[in-house]
């Protein structure tokens, strides 16, 4: 997944200051990611949770009760047509639900509270765990329809909200409640998706496409490639194999990086982890390279070129070779969202 982090908005003169509480259960969420224990989550959320780059919460701009009918509206205007959906589930923990029966759900898209588009009903028989508190409901092919279907809730879908009768009793989604109530939807970069891995290297020196085989020597057409070959074979596997650039440079290694939100500006942002190590590499290559710093096929060609001629090309560098993702619970506009971001911690260092 391919999950870019803006620049930080301190960079800018500017402070985001959130005085919203951000849900329990989304920090219920990541900390079940970071242990690998899937407490309250749904059935279809656990495998979905470790597959999904972004995890978004909406809380409930309006909820009304009418008998067994409740009608919930949400602002999804923050749920992005360019990711794939993988699942978006309805949550719900209040008494008053808990004890309902034969219930009806009337969902509804909003953005001022004013206007509405209706995105269809569920009923209660469509609940996905009994065994947890929070009533569960899975929402992903009515959101899927609207999202991918019928456009990007064009204006002319838009209802107005009639005013509530007297006889209606109106529940508040405001203030305790806006944790009670809220639409999840896990989705996958569309990009990230379409990628299939990192390009191939060589993991020893004997599979090198420039190293001839014994097999290839008895080939009679490419006995005249035999002496440099050989030549090239013999220097991989001579004693200048592990020698450093400088006698007083240390070899390319993994160091610790200690990078806190707080102080590169983005502490109003990042809600956890407020600070990790992310590592970085230092180090001098030795010339020629060997396969235990995971060098690609050009970057052995090049240690091999500086060392018959230094001045040519410059010595491979120290850098990180494989990267593992970090993830955050984040602010993003008014809402609060679960996100992988690539790249962001070194888990090994290599020479290219």
């Amino acid at each position: 997944s391919i999950q870019r982090l803006e620049p930080s908005p301190v960079l800018h003169g500017k402070r985001l200051p959130h005085d919203m509480k951000y849900p329990v259960y989304m920090m219920h969420m990541y900390q079940n990611l970071m242990s690998g224990k899937f407490k309250d989550l749904s059935i279809r959320g656990e495998p979905i949770l470790q597959e999904s780059d972004t995890v978004l919460s909406l809380i409930a701009k309006g909820c009304t009760q009418v008998d067994n009918r409740w009608t919930l509206s949400f602002d999804m205007s923050s749920v992005s047509i360019s990711s794939e959906l993988r699942l978006a589930e309805l949550r719900i923990h209040l008494p008053s639900f808990q004890r309902s029966k034969n219930v009806t759900l009337d969902i509804y898209h909003t953005k001022d509270n004013l206007k509405r588009i209706f995105l269809g009903s569920v009923a209660i028989d469509s609940i996905v765990t009994p065994v947890s508190s929070w009533k569960v409901f899975n929402l992903t092919p009515m959101l899927h329809h609207y999202l991918y279907q019928k456009g990007r809730f064009s204006n002319e879908q838009y209802t107005e909200i009639k005013a509530t009768s007297h006889e209606e009793q109106k529940v508040s989604c405001n203030g305790l409640l806006a944790e009670r109530i809220m639409l999840v939807v896990f989705s996958t970069d569309r990009l990230s998706s379409k990628l299939t891995g990192s390009p191939s290297r060589i993991e020893t020196v004997e599979s090198s496409k420039y190293i001839i085989t014994e097999a290839d020597t008895r080939d009679t057409g490419r006995r005249r490639h035999r002496r440099n070959r050989y030549t090239l074979d013999s220097i991989i596997r001579s004693g200048f194999y592990s020698r450093p650039v400088g006698d007083d440079k240390t070899l390319c290694k993994r160091v610790d990086m200690i990078v806190d939100f707080e102080k590169v500006g983005w502490g109003d942002l990042i809600i956890y982890p407020k600070r990790f190590n992310a590592y970085r590499c230092e180090g001098s290559c030795p010339i020629p390279l060997d396969e235990n710093f995971k060098p690609t096929n050009h970057a052995y060609i090049k240690s091999l070129v500086n060392f018959f001629d230094p001045k040519r090309v410059e010595c491979p560098s120290c850098v990180p070779v494989k990267m593992r993702p970090l993830s955050m619970l984040m602010y993003e506009g008014d809402e609060i969202v679960l996100k992988h971001h690539e790249d962001m911690i070194v888990e090994e260092c290599g020479c290219y």
